[in-house]
């Protein structure tokens, strides 16, 4: 998986022009075929997908929000233009990296002559309204050098790597506006004013070269004017367009019928990979201000927001990451995301689950490959669907959660030759967008599902891939038409229930470690069956929850294991507010005759309902 400060993309097998979009996109090829057939090369079949929103074609992930947490999505190609509605596809692009910021200084006068401090000048100003006694001008400079070892230091496409081009921030009662020289003449009264791409939603390319071959990079521009920075946000890594493709995309390539999973479903772009750094590896910080930033989205827009990280780095001792502690703490703060995230890419050993992804509270994906995806995008032939080798397994973790497709052909910056990915990358978009169309079809009918209630549902109707087990796959192939079914159950509840159930178990390996599993594949032995292993499951509730309505909320759950050598010590357990309970589960030694991993797991499903709400897993 991808190294935070660092944590870098999930590791795979191989791993505009004028000033608005509309304008950028005129000038790309047009692609007038039409589909015929379902596109076979980005899979929305084998989920129920395409089913889904057949049945439901207004639920196609409208009124729901995809917030790609990656290396940056591009926002001047096709598939990544606009929703299946006809509305603007991204509609937020930040980068928290810092690659993109570039260095504003307020502008001082020398005889009569604007200049900046190193001593450069730019005209046009004064036909800008700005004078010697203007105040809140800022002027930088945009410099192809300080992109070293970027994919895409060549911002205008020219060929070369050391442009220039003068910035002014000129702010006004009703905000700040900015004028770049995009044309390159050193004159900016020949530009369009911009404002930051949140508000105004117009984004930018360079174009000094008159060259029809020319690739400009898409720039989307944010103003901090307290910081004096000018951040600029572009895919120079690749990784993260090709993800919102899958999640998201609409008219993949131009062509119509060639979409992601959730074709209506719009897009936050938050950049946390420094494309600078290897692998595009994260800088300090940066996670966690995307996910506050998309948080605080989702309050301020009243939209669920479904984030997808495909990001990650192998872990030493699982579930001990803050990064992890940090995700668990901002889904119970904010029950309205749902975070799904790539298992990793460290198969097919058992306990090579990585980093984020052993978070109590995200959606781990493992990566599936059905025959046709084999034999289309990889020339190879398979005698089954399969999990695919390189996908990470559970083992101290309790994961994954599901699998999904995991190699497509989806959008690509316009840099970037290799359309065909594949990873747990590429799975866990999958699964983003198979949540934001239930998330779209709850929100049409009136339901505020939470994010465990999505998680539960995806359990409950998962198709399990013959040949592999839970630490392989967790619940199996994500099924959606299914999964609604299990979703519009939970998410029509009433009265105050827990949010989710945590559970801990000792571990024998390394002495007392806490983890999620009963792990004693790793101990060498088999427990005292008189003592059992004992289970602590507590109930979770969300944040805005309060003490007194958490008290008197009482939940039967009923267990059963689906092994014979896994027992439980009570059939039935009754949870009461917060408070823990300890349940203790044996294990038949003498059942367990045949070499190989031996799996089992206890199911904890709420009295009246379908859909697990805890599982207790011993290997």
């Amino acid at each position: 998986m991808p190294r935070w400060a660092g944590i870098v993309p999930a590791r795979s097998e191989e791993f505009t022009m004028r000033t608005t979009l509309a304008l950028l996109l005129a000038l790309l090829p047009a692609l007038t075929a039409a589909a015929a057939e379902p596109w076979p090369h980005l899979d929305r079949t084998s989920m129920g997908a395409d089913t889904f929103v057949q049945a439901h074609p207004e639920w196609d992930g409208r009124g729901v929000a995809i917030a790609v947490v990656d290396s940056g999505v591009d926002l001047g190609i096709p598939g990544l233009a606009t929703t299946s509605a006809g509305e603007l596809k991204v509609v937020e692009a930040r980068d928290f990296t810092g690659q993109g910021d570039v260095e504003l200084r307020e502008l001082e006068w020398h005889q009569g002559v604007p200049v900046h401090p190193d001593g450069w000048t730019v005209t046009g100003l004064d036909r800008l309204g700005v004078d010697a006694r203007s105040e809140d001008v800022l002027i930088g400079m945009i410099d192809e050098g300080k992109l070293a070892g970027s994919r895409a230091q060549d911002l205008d496409g020219d060929g070369r790597t050391d442009g220039r081009w003068a910035v002014a921030c000129i702010g006004f009662d009703d905000g700040w506006r900015l004028w770049v020289d995009v044309n390159g003449n050193g004159d900016l009264s020949d530009e369009e004013p911009f404002q930051d791409y949140a508000d105004g939603k117009r984004a930018f390319a360079l174009a000094t070269a008159a060259s029809e071959e020319r690739t400009p990079l898409v720039l989307a521009p944010t103003i901090l004017w307290r910081e004096q920075i000018l951040s600029l946000h572009f895919d120079d890594g690749g990784h993260g367009t090709h993800v919102a493709g899958i999640a998201a995309g609409h008219s993949l390539g131009g062509v119509d019928g060639q979409d992601g999973i959730a074709p209506g479903a719009q897009v936050l772009s938050l950049k946390i990979g420094h494309n600078q750094l290897p692998g595009g590896a994260t800088v300090t910080g940066s996670m966690k201000k995307a996910f506050e930033y998309g948080a605080r989205w989702s309050e301020e827009h009243g939209v669920p927001v479904v984030f997808n990280l495909s990001y990650g780095i192998s872990s030493g001792l699982e579930d001990a990451a803050g990064m992890e502690a940090f995700l668990d703490q901002l889904v119970v703060e904010h029950p309205q995301l749902a975070i799904v995230t790539s298992a990793g890419n460290e198969g097919p050993g058992l306990s090579t689950i990585g980093i984020p992804a052993g978070a109590r509270h995200v959606i781990a994906v493992g990566s599936y490959f059905t025959r046709e995806l084999a034999s289309n995008l990889r020339g190879r032939d398979i005698s089954a669907d399969r999990v695919v080798f390189y996908s990470s397994r559970g083992g101290e973790l309790d994961r994954p959660d599901v699998v999904a497709p995991g190699i497509a052909h989806s959008t690509v910056a316009r840099w970037d030759n290799r359309p065909v990915k594949s990873g747990t990358s590429m799975a866990s978009p999958e699964v983003a967008g198979a949540v934001a169309l239930l998330l779209s079809g709850a929100r049409a009918s009136g339901l505020s599902p939470s994010w465990e209630d999505v998680r539960r549902a995806l359990w409950a109707s998962a198709r399990p891939v013959s040949g592999y087990g839970p630490l392989d796959q967790g619940a199996g192939l994500v099924q959606v038409p299914g999964a609604w079914d299990s979703l519009r159950a939970l998410a029509a509840r009433r009265g105050v229930r827990p949010l989710t159930f945590d559970v801990d178990v000792d571990s024998p390996v390394p002495p007392g470690y806490a983890g999620r599993t009963a792990y004693w594949r790793a101990g060498g032995y088999v427990p005292d069956r008189r003592k059992g292993i004992r289970f602590d499951v507590t109930p979770v509730f969300a944040e805005r929850v309060t003490s007194d309505q958490r008290v008197p909320v009482t939940v039967d759950v009923a267990l059963s294991s689906d092994t014979a050598w896994l027992k439980t010590d009570r059939a039935r357990v009754q949870f009461q507010g917060e408070q823990e309970r300890t349940l203790a589960v044996r294990i038949d030694g003498a059942r367990l005759t045949a070499p190989g991993v031996h799996v089992g797991q206890v199911t904890g499903t709420p009295v009246g309902e379908a859909a697990p709400a805890f599982k207790l897993t011993a290997v």
